[in-house]
């Protein structure tokens, strides 16, 4: 994106613009890991026992994780036919990839060779094999194909609000008004039409149960006192975002008024009596086959985690359509 500065358009369009769109789509690369040859940690090591190799594969300077293939047990000569996707990429930029080739041992793996190859020039939508070669003479055999992403056809591009945010905004404009007008009385410096409505959004942070609840009791206070007729947006961030999926899931939100009163009871209930459930053994080993069958523990990250078992202590009773 390129910055600049723009005028106001009759329609109130990009008021203010700073930024120019680039248009072009990014593209997804499709790494295949075919077959290994010659895989080796040097004569001694492959004599006491046969390498156990799998490989990982990464975008350097890319927001993508590592990825990795299966590790293929007791052989020097592995079979894999993996295909690994889901990498997104600017072509233009990212042209790097990163092939790191394992031996899965029990404590901790062992790295045989790092290789870095540059598919810069290459064809989209073809079909380009390439044999990765690591210094101590092991290959891998590599597919790799990129193409455009087709899964973001509906995406728009540029700098205008959607329609269905416009048709929102021309609903609740007016309702934020009211409430100004009853918090702020009647006084000369309030917003008295629609078009002098400012835009208000309610943002909260990030800190698991304490921020949920401190959210909880912030949310009932402003609803107490009119100030959430006066919000045009509400944003949440992790913790706190487990008490707004509550209340937006809530089958009762938004039509009857003051709901943050009858959750408010339901989340202490979950918080005083489900998290010693979802942390035992059981419920502790299943949120660890989900997330290691998801992410195959490419980037471990204890947030996401924390993240599942807070949203899943709350949520006993959800509208997962509303969510949605």
């Amino acid at each position: 994106m390129k910055g600049r500065r723009g005028d106001h358009d009759k329609a109130g369009n990009n008021g203010y613009q700073v930024f120019e769109v680039d248009g072009e789509r990014c593209q997804v690369l499709f790494v295949t890991i075919i077959r290994g040859k010659g895989i080796t940690r040097g004569r001694i090591k492959d004599w006491l026992c046969s390498p156990d190799p799998y490989v990982t594969v990464q975008i350097l300077g890319t927001p993508n994780g590592a990825k990795k293939t299966r590790h293929v047990p007791n052989t020097s000569d592995p079979e894999w036919n993996e295909t690994l996707d889901e990498f997104y990429i600017d072509p233009k930029r990212d042209h790097l990839i990163e092939f790191v080739l394992y031996d899965l041992n029990r404590t901790v793996n062992e790295e045989i060779g790092r290789e870095v190859f540059d598919f810069y020039g290459f064809s989209s939508d073809t079909d380009n094999n390439i044999v990765i070669s690591f210094k101590n003479g092991s290959k891998i055999e590599v597919k790799l194909r990129h193409q455009i992403n087709d899964s973001a056809q509906s995406m728009r591009f540029g700098l205008d609000l959607c329609s269905e945010e416009k048709v929102y905004l021309q609903q609740r404009r007016p309702k934020v008004l009211a409430g100004l007008s009853a918090f702020l009385g009647n006084k000369d410096d309030n917003p008295q039409s629609v078009s002098e409505c400012p835009n208000i959004c309610l943002m909260t942070s990030g800190g698991g149960f304490r921020a949920m609840i401190a959210f909880c009791g912030v949310f009932k206070a402003m609803e107490d006192v009119g100030l959430i007729d006066c919000v045009t947006y509400t944003s949440a961030l992790s913790g706190s975002s487990w008490y707004l999926a509550t209340l937006y899931s809530h089958p009762d939100y938004p039509h009857e008024p003051k709901v943050s009163h009858k959750i408010k009871p339901e989340i202490r209930k979950c918080v005083e009596k489900y998290w010693q459930v979802h942390l035992s053994p059981p419920w502790s080993s299943k949120y660890l086959r989900n997330y290691y069958k998801r992410h195959q523990w490419s980037t471990c990250q204890f947030h996401r985690f924390l993240w599942i078992f807070g949203w899943s202590t709350i949520a006993q009773r959800k509208d997962e359509s509303k969510i949605k």
